[in-house]
């Protein structure tokens, strides 16, 4: 008898483990169930109750569903101060990129357009200025260097991947360098 109690000992703390994850994941799942349902004011109030006690690598999606729910429901400044927290203590996340875009569309609601312009600008540039293609330029130029270093060499796939690299409109600089 007293084996049993030592195991009901033992499982207590598990339990108590998976209960509380459980209470976290309805909470959470509850104010994005509430977002879909188009109930933005509830959800928002949902996951700013959920927000203090998520896990930290759930934070950023956690204060992005919030931020999301808080434009919807009419509150471009507060959903904008969440954005940009998400920017500032997450830039790295898989949320950012989006946040910044509904960051633009929160300023857009306030009437500063300006702003928005800026943020679209700015995530344009990142998305597809010169920076980027010089990025994915190297990317194709290495996989051609690949193509050259096995043996027997595969001239026509590296001549592929440089083509593809020239056509990304790279500066004249540096398409010459490629060519060569």
């Amino acid at each position: 008898m007293p084996q049993r109690s030592f195991r009901g000992l033992l499982l207590l703390p598990v339990l108590l483990l998976v209960a509380a994850a459980a209470v976290w994941f309805a909470d959470l799942k509850g104010g994005e169930d509430l977002l879909i349902q188009r109930k933005y004011g509830e959800a928002a109030t949902a996951l700013a109750a959920a927000l203090p006690d998520l896990p930290v690598e759930e934070r950023p999606r956690g204060e992005f569903l919030l931020g999301h729910a808080r434009l919807l429901a009419g509150d471009p400044a507060a959903a904008l101060a969440v954005f940009e927290r998400i920017e500032r203590e997450h830039p790295d996340a898989p949320v950012a990129d989006a946040s910044r875009f509904l960051a633009a569309k929160a300023c857009e609601r306030q009437g500063d357009l300006r702003r928005a312009a800026e943020i679209y600008r700015d995530e344009i540039e990142r998305l597809v200025g010169l920076a980027r293609k010089e990025e994915v330029a190297a990317t194709y130029l290495g996989l051609a260097e690949k193509a050259l270093a096995v043996t027997p060499p595969q001239h026509e796939r590296a001549v592929t991947f440089f083509d593809l690299a020239l056509d990304l409109g790279l500066p004249p600089m540096r398409a010459a360098v490629v060519r060569l």
